[in-house]
């Protein structure tokens, strides 16, 4: 087997696109296509379909991408063990919502550190499940149900809010009013969309559905209309007048509580505060 192809193609699907696993991974579109390619021609199989202008995994690709979860977690433990390392090497999961602002926080301030990072980007329930078979050493996720089985730590509490661009709409919306501007659509699965059409008061009109956080702040950037997300997401972009809040007449929704999750497996409480240490140091200065 192709290892290298192999690698390629668990990568890939970490991420929401190709086109954005591309840019993760620093190799071209194509590059990475023919490399996933090349592994469904090796045995004769198929690991990918087309659904409308998105690419899916199989069933038997997600069973392909479980076991590579597996396989490079044991290559990376060995790996440790053979070499002795004095670094630290973690995983953490989180979600896309706060994804690039944890990471800000966390690499900016651990430069001069011993503990290596990387981050897998997945939903709160993929991350709960990689969690539970030791695939990541933590995950940083909003209070849940099922949450009881995992260790955790507060970190910070985060709330929704309505952006546009400065131009687009008025600061402040009545019921009537919001029938004149239109809303940006997440994904089907997304929490934030799961939350804007639970909300009885709202009958939003859509001008366009995009797909992950980054393309929905660049829809709102370009005045395609109000979306709702996480004020720690879109903090810097309000900071730099790129984008603004908008309040909309009786609508607003609870803060959430995130924490620091682990497995109840022993783990360093060292490393642990370290991160909770990082995390909860001031916001970083967009300016």
């Amino acid at each position: 087997m192709n290892l290298h192809s192999l690698r390629f193609f668990y990568e890939a699907f970490q991420y929401n696109s190709l086109t954005e696993a591309s840019k993760h991974l620093h190799i071209s579109q194509p590059a990475l296509t023919k490399h996933i390619k090349n592994l469904e021609k090796e045995f004769h199989v198929t690991l990918v379909k087309k659904s409308g202008r998105q690419i899916e995994l199989t069933d038997l690709g997600k069973q392909l991408f479980d076991e590579a979860a597996i396989l490079f977690s044991q290559e990376k433990q060995i790996e440790s063990l053979l070499t002795k390392q004095k670094n630290t090497y973690l995983t953490i999961g989180t979600t896309q919502l706060n994804s690039e602002y944890l990471m800000k926080s966390l690499l900016l301030e651990s430069e001069k550190t011993t503990i290596n990072l990387s981050f897998m980007i997945e939903n709160t329930q993929t991350l709960f499940e990689k969690l539970e078979k030791n695939l990541i050493d933590f995950a940083i996720l909003p209070e849940i149900s099922n949450s009881l089985k995992f260790k955790r730590d507060y970190l910070f509490t985060d709330y929704l809010i309505f952006v546009a661009h400065p131009d687009y709409c008025p600061d402040k919306l009545s019921k009537k009013e919001i029938a004149n501007y239109q809303f940006i659509k997440r994904e089907t699965g997304s929490f934030l969309q799961t939350t804007l059409e639970q909300n009885k008061d709202l009958s939003p009109i859509f001008s366009v559905e995009v797909t992950g956080q980054s393309n929905a702040l660049i829809a709102s950037q370009l005045k395609q209309g109000i979306y709702l997300t996480s004020y720690t997401a879109v903090k810097y972009l309000i900071f730099s007048e790129k984008l603004k809040e908008v309040q909309i007449e009786n609508i607003s929704f609870e803060p959430r509580d995130f924490y620091l999750y682990s497995s109840k497996t022993p783990n360093s409480q060292s490393i642990k505060n370290e991160l909770i240490s990082k995390l909860k140091k001031k916001p970083i200065n967009y300016d």
